[in-house]
């Protein structure tokens, strides 16, 4: 992004380190964004340690917990301008902890939100329910297939703050949350059976916990997608990174810096491939490219590390057998 004709911060910052990586004394540059990088999660890595500590607030670990997610977003972006040039082992083992370092933060502000617990507000009621495919007309839904009705705080399956979102214990719903339910939430949709969830809008992360059966449709996600103990799913996603571990027969269209299985078989990736109105407004809002890439294709298995040889457990889906999401898929 440019200001006042400018580079941004943060494209200055990758500017410099794209043009010292091309000078012939790239072997030192790269020396130094390796060792830069290794710091920096050093000092992560201890401030996550830090957030297990008794003695912090709630409000203080909040604000830690934003720290540590600024920075590891900053650090993706400049390990992926440098990662080519580094070599396959250095490659990994920042991946690794990276990826680590992500799913520590993703697990602590979890354990945060449990303490805090959850209120559900009245005002999401707003948001606009969808039809079944089965159902046909609106009077003929039920409020079991509505995610915002008016018994859901009898229910408890959904619990909300302003910053958080959960879903969960839920099977045979169709559900639509628009842009107002999700700005700037963290989102997690978990135990779920033969759902179908589309989010319209952008959100903070996400993250896909113990779901069979389910079809998540996703606008962009400001940060990375966790993908964790599902199987026999389709998923759409756009976001900084894809993460998905001990899963199982998975259709995953995502347009990312790079997709990480871990202890996971039979995934089948495309391009992201979601269309509703509005949706080049929320990829700006979350701080994403609408332009289409090759990138979709770098999956990454970390249980598979056989150079020159593909990993068994993923393969891209073939072109004629690709589906179309938009916002009358669930209609």
């Amino acid at each position: 992004m440019e200001q006042n004709g400018k580079p941004a911060a943060d494209d200055q910052h990758r500017v410099v380190v794209m043009d010292d990586l091309s000078q012939p004394s790239k072997r030192t540059v790269v020396s130094h964004v390796v060792q830069s990088v290794k710091d920096e999660l050093t000092q992560i890595e201890i401030s996550l340690k830090e957030l297990s500590s008794l003695d912090l607030t709630m409000d203080k670990r909040e604000v830690m917990c934003q720290d540590a997610s600024k920075k590891l977003q900053d650090l993706e972006r400049t390990f992926g301008d440098a990662a080519e040039y580094l070599p396959a082992f250095e490659q990994r083992l920042l991946q690794s902890r990276l990826s680590s370092a992500s799913r520590t933060l993703a697990e602590k502000r979890s354990v945060m939100a449990a303490d805090k617990g959850f209120s559900f507000r009245r005002n999401l009621s707003k948001a606009r329910p969808i039809v079944d495919q089965k159902i046909g007309s609106l009077d003929q839904v039920d409020k079991s297939a509505l995610l915002i009705s008016p018994d859901m705080e009898l229910r408890g399956d959904i619990r909300q703050d302003e910053k958080k979102l959960k879903w969960s214990n839920q099977a045979d719903e169709v559900t639509r949350l628009d842009r107002v339910a999700l700005k700037d939430k963290d989102v997690l949709l978990s135990k779920l059976h033969s759902c179908r969830i589309f989010l319209e809008g952008p959100c903070s992360t996400l993250q896909l916990k113990d779901l069979t059966n389910c079809t998540v449709i996703s606008g962009p996600v400001r940060t990375s997608v966790f993908v964790t103990a599902c199987s026999q799913c389709t998923f759409s996603v756009a976001c900084q990174q894809v993460r998905i571990h001990e899963s199982h027969h998975l259709k995953v269209y995502q347009q990312s810096s790079g997709c990480i299985i871990e202890d996971t078989t039979d995934c089948q990736f495309g391009p992201y491939n979601v269309t509703y109105p509005r949706i080049e407004e929320d990829f700006k809002e979350a701080g994403l490219s609408r332009e289409e890439n090759e990138r979709w294709k770098k999956v990454e298995d970390f249980n598979y590390i056989v150079a020159n040889k593909p990993s068994p457990n993923w393969k891209i889906i073939p072109e004629d057998e690709r589906e179309q999401f938009n916002e009358f898929f669930f209609i």
